[in-house]
């Protein structure tokens, strides 16, 4: 006890006067819900919220206590802190899930977690004597208070993806996308889906090229996908399934007239994942996103404008995906998932930009290209992965394993 009194007078200082006031709000809030927490954990700021949850960064004032080998390979993470600070702390983040989740996604989410953490145990002598450490988070313990369900989670140090991602040269995204798809396959060879990977999952540290992907609150099990979606494996073995009568349309009118016509289908399924960083088969009612929103993230390095879309429903995120795919490309898209898509939008061509075209249409004003100064198999490597990854037919878009074999992401 008096070791932790000296632990919690020496951090007093850690955690700063000037700290933002939503911040100070959540503590106290976490500390007001969670009163013992406080025994083990010292809450130093919130990092990070969303809808579901929201995450705090804490030290662990009980390390020493515990056998931490199962995660504390973390540690290598901490290049932004001194030797010496490593050695007096231990981070941790605490996320807070909020009491309006519902209990089966919280149960869904510790158990994939779980899962993760098997398989990253068995692959991380592996992958601590060839790449440094799994690019995939662990569960280190979670625990209920009353209504209160907390997870704790190794402190992963990160740079926040604003600061870097114009910067980047076309061989530091080559190295950031490989890292990304190293954590989608891990997680892909289980038989899970992410379904909301963007920049805020995939803590960054661009001091050792090093990531973890995060946040699996909206994962499935691939198990879980509803198989009977015109795009799925089944349906597309059997292409005279294709050929059924559409029962549902999607009609695009001009902006702030679009609507879904005959929207009676109950569906069973969760729609996840983040506005922008969404797979068409998503707007149209299926699944399989990963590589979609990984390639979306790819797009945002090349053009150099983040977010890429603005979109605040999914009429409007169908008609943005329009304007790049064009008519044709996103009738068939719809065709896939038993729907047809009708529009009278003038500033949308039959024809589709090409992942070229459109880099070129967004960086007309820019005084830098990321393309300047490359060899053009380099560029045309860079290219030809993003068209994989963006494919609006899920069935031909790449998939995470065959993405590490790309050229692309192996320029270095």
């Amino acid at each position: 006890m008096i070791h932790m009194t000296l632990i919690k007078e020496k951090i007093k200082s850690k955690r700063s006067d000037d700290i933002d006031k939503e911040s100070l709000r959540e503590i106290k809030a976490l500390l007001s819900a969670v009163p013992k927490l406080q025994e083990q954990y010292y809450v130093l700021k919130l990092i990070g919220y969303g809808t579901f949850s929201c995450v705090f960064k804490a030290i662990d004032l009980r390390y020493h206590e515990y056998d931490n080998s199962s995660w504390e390979n973390e540690i290598d993470t901490l290049r932004y802190c001194t030797r010496l600070a490593v050695q007096q702390t231990r981070y941790v983040a605490i996320k807070r899930i909020y009491v309006t989740q519902s209990t089966r996604r919280i149960i869904k989410e510790l158990k994939i977690l779980k899962q993760l953490e098997y398989k990253r145990f068995k692959i991380c002598l592996i992958l601590i004597s060839s790449r440094g450490r799994p690019s995939v988070t662990c569960v280190i313990t979670a625990f209920r208070h009353q209504d209160q369900v907390l997870i704790v989670l190794p402190y992963i140090m990160h740079a926040d993806f604003r600061e870097f991602y114009l910067t980047y040269t076309l061989k530091d995204v080559s190295i950031y996308i490989k890292e990304l798809f190293r954590a989608l396959n891990s997680v892909h060879e289980l038989s899970i889906i992410h379904r909301d990977i963007k920049p805020a999952n995939f803590c960054w540290n661009p001091f050792s090229k090093k990531g973890s992907l995060v946040d699996f609150g909206l994962a499935q099990w691939e198990k879980e996908f509803d198989m009977s979606c015109t795009c799925s494996k089944k349906y597309l073995e059997n292409s005279s399934l294709l050929n059924k009568e559409i029962t549902e349309s999607f009609v695009l009118l001009e902006p702030n007239n679009a609507y879904i016509k005959k929207d009676l289908r109950y569906i069973g399924c969760e729609r996840g994942g983040t506005r922008g960083f969404r797979a068409p088969e998503v707007l149209f009612r299926c699944k399989t996103i990963d590589v979609w929103s990984a390639g979306i993230i790819l797009l945002v390095f090349f053009i150099k404008r983040f977010p890429l879309f603005q979109s605040d429903n999914d009429i409007n995120a169908l008609v943005e995906l329009a304007h790049i795919f064009g008519r044709i490309e996103m009738k068939k898209c719809a065709r896939l998932h038993n729907c047809s898509f009708h529009d009278n939008i003038p500033s949308i061509s039959d024809s589709r930009i090409s992942c070229w075209q459109l880099i070129k249409i967004f960086s007309i004003n820019d005084s830098y290209s990321i393309f300047d100064g490359e060899d053009e198999s380099v560029i045309k490597f860079a290219l030809d992965f993003l068209e994989k990854c963006l494919m609006l037919n899920p069935s031909e878009r790449i998939q995470s394993k065959a993405a590490l074999e790309h050229p692309f992401l192996n320029l270095v």
